[in-house]
């Protein structure tokens, strides 16, 4: 299953109930019968996984590898082709470079890299390139 930009997988989300079941079950334990009665494995689990109730932020970005960047070249290549001059000249002029296109990247590329959440500064750098490449002759 694909990850779009600040959504997690359904196999993510599946491990965190399973193990927000474990901690509850952990924790009505240490409500029944005291902190005492966990067994060595049960307060490793609550160290690792019950810390705090917001989850750790993940910083990450798709890199400019080179499949990124051939999948990019196609992409661009395939919208050129596809539109006259003029609706090039008027794309070029919207955000969809800064938007839906890094959306498009972010989708495409979810199953490589499914922490990221944004494309890194270069990959952003190199389709601005490609992009306005015949402005800069």
């Amino acid at each position: 299953m694909q990850k779009l930009a600040g959504l997690i997988t359904e196999g993510q989300y599946n491990q965190l109930l399973e193990d927000q079941t474990v901690i509850d079950r952990i924790l009505d334990k240490i409500s029944a019968q005291g902190i005492d009665s966990l067994t060595p494995e049960e307060k490793e689990y609550l160290d690792t996984n019950g810390g705090s109730s917001e989850p750790e932020e993940k910083i990450e970005e798709i890199p400019l590898s080179w499949e990124v960047k051939i999948w990019i070249d196609g992409k661009i290549l395939e919208i050129r082709v596809s539109s006259s001059e003029e609706e090039w000249e008027n794309l070029k002029n919207v955000e969809y470079w800064e938007q839906d296109f890094e959306d498009e990247i972010l989708v495409r590329f979810g199953d490589e890299y499914p922490d990221a959440y944004m494309i890194s500064p270069e990959v952003s750098e190199y389709v601005s390139s490609k992009v306005y490449e015949d402005d800069n002759d």
